[in-house]
């Protein structure tokens, strides 16, 4: 299990940087390293690592009301600590010519105050360590001039800690027989972890201590998602598997194939018929642009299914 998990995360991280290739490059010196499929492979890297690592099955747990969080005390410690870590880094660490604790995008934000500042120290260490390597595209509406990559470093934090949320969701899954059990505590966590984001964000969009961030991978955005996410589990769990009201058609047929039509959108994704440049730009021409876009994948998904092909790493 310990190389199976190395292998496959070399594999995404591998592929994630030969799709970074495809965008735009001049150079080899302009290669991007961080990406999408990059953060992926670490994150798996890391959370996978650690429950080969530290996961045990403690007969004597087994009956507990906490079988799901008691015998892995020592991977919630671990995940804990890194949110911790990151928490400190992100409003302690001194920037530069920014203080403490900017979380903004920069340029002309707050009247250009923190102008060099994207992404406070999530972007200063990217740029300290990457350099030339990262996502170079400007924040248009706030003129930005300093480069800042959405899986950066940083971000990687808190990113580890949803992906571990998921193992949660699973170990629950498996850890209770009872639908009741099963529904009660993802209803448990995904209310908590949802409640802890709002209090963080201040129950507010663009304010409170720590502002929903996507871009930024900030706690409370990772908080709000986790507690979306078990929300939209335990939908999912009822409605299919134990009503039978739906059988996940379409979403079922893309979920087959997820990587390979990943890789594949991003490689034609400004391709036509795939993508193209409306000749009236407006949100409606983009809108049917994409859908058409996700629909061709969705049938290429279903092509693949009903011929028994399947890619998988």
């Amino acid at each position: 299990m310990f190389f199976q998990i190395i292998r496959r995360s070399l594999i995404l991280i591998g592929l994630g940087v030969i799709i970074n290739s495809n965008h735009n490059l001049s150079t080899v010196a302009q290669l991007r390293y961080p990406g999408v499929l990059q953060r992926f492979g670490i994150t798996y890297l890391t959370v996978g690592l650690m429950e080969v690592t530290f996961g045990n099955r403690v007969e004597s747990e087994q009956s507990s009301r906490f079988r799901d969080i008691l015998p892995f005390w020592t991977q919630f410690l671990v995940v804990t600590n890194m949110i911790v870590v990151h928490t400190c880094i992100t409003f302690l660490y001194n920037v530069p010519g920014c203080g403490k604790g900017y979380l903004g995008p920069g340029g002309l934000d707050d009247g250009g105050k923190f102008y060099n500042c994207t992404g406070g120290v999530s972007g200063y260490i990217d740029r300290m360590i990457f350099g030339e390597h990262m996502y170079k595209a400007p924040i248009p509406m706030y003129e930005t001039k300093q480069y800042y990559d959405p899986e950066g470093i940083l971000g990687i934090q808190t990113s580890v800690f949803i992906v571990y949320m998921g193992v949660q969701a699973g170990r629950i899954l498996n850890s209770y027989q009872n639908v009741k059990d099963k529904v009660i505590r993802w209803l448990t966590w995904g209310t908590v972890t949802f409640i802890l984001g709002l209090i963080l964000c201040g129950f507010s969009q663009n304010d409170g201590f720590i502002p929903i961030n996507k871009k930024l991978w900030s706690l409370s955005f990772v908080l709000v998602l986790s507690g979306l996410a078990f929300y939209v589990e335990t939908f999912l769990f009822l409605v299919v598997d134990i009503y039978r009201k739906w059988g996940g058609r379409p979403l079922f047929y893309p979920g087959m194939n997820s990587l390979f039509l990943y890789v594949g959108h991003e490689i034609f994704k400004n391709t036509f018929p795939f993508g193209w440049k409306p000749v009236i730009l407006t949100h409606g021409t983009f809108l049917f642009m994409n859908l058409w876009g996700t629909f061709l994948w969705v049938v290429i998904s279903i092509f693949m299914y009903k011929h028994n092909i399947f890619f998988s790493i």
